[in-house]
């Protein structure tokens, strides 16, 4: 019986991809060849956690340093070699928030508020974990934007918390001292 094999070739070729510290990843090779080749790493390092299969060329396990990390594949079979593009994945820490300085503000009763809590890391969504915000202010998950009227005086501390997809978070205290409003009276001095 003769038999035939195919060249490794890699049709696709996977986009950067992003992940994060503690976040199960599998990224599926698109090489193909007969027979199956065997992978290994042909330039670069992969992230620390992370294996490739010599098998099958999936890349899978739990990033544990944040970084980004460049490689390429080597992928041979009896009937030759290829070596992919080049690879990127970005690995992302528990995000910081970087702008609580600005938040800690003093304000008057009925003045209008917007600021926005910065976190250093993609998909991050937001929360108070602690403490309230001042009454008439909200909380955007999404953007970190915290807004409104501020209709109640009195010191708020209260912490917002940025968590990123892989369950990893920071929070920080912010404090916002709201004013009471002057008390102007209709009283007629004469």
């Amino acid at each position: 019986a003769i038999q035939v094999g195919t060249t490794p070739s890699e049709p696709s070729t996977a986009n950067p991809a992003i992940t994060f510290v503690g976040q199960n990843y599998d990224q599926a090779s698109t090489v193909t060849g007969f027979p199956l080749p065997v992978f290994s790493l042909a330039t670069g390092t992969l992230p620390t956690g992370l294996t490739l299969n010599t098998s099958n060329g999936h890349i899978t396990g739990t990033p544990s340093t944040a970084g980004v990390y460049q490689f390429r594949v080597r992928a041979a079979n009896w009937a030759g070699t290829v070596v992919t593009a080049n690879y990127s994945v970005t690995v992302w820490d528990k995000p910081a928030i970087s702008s609580v300085t600005a938040l800690s503000q003093s304000i008057n009763e009925s003045d209008s508020y917007s600021e926005v809590v910065v976190a250093d890391s993609p998909s991050t969504t937001f929360s108070v974990s602690s403490g309230e915000l001042p009454l008439g202010l909200t909380l955007n998950s999404q953007t970190g934007e915290i807004s409104g009227v501020a209709n109640t005086f009195g010191t708020y501390k209260f912490k917002v918390s940025a968590t990123n997809p892989a369950g990893s978070s920071e929070s920080d205290e912010i404090t916002i001292l709201v004013k009471q409003a002057p008390v102007v009276s209709s009283d007629v001095i004469t």
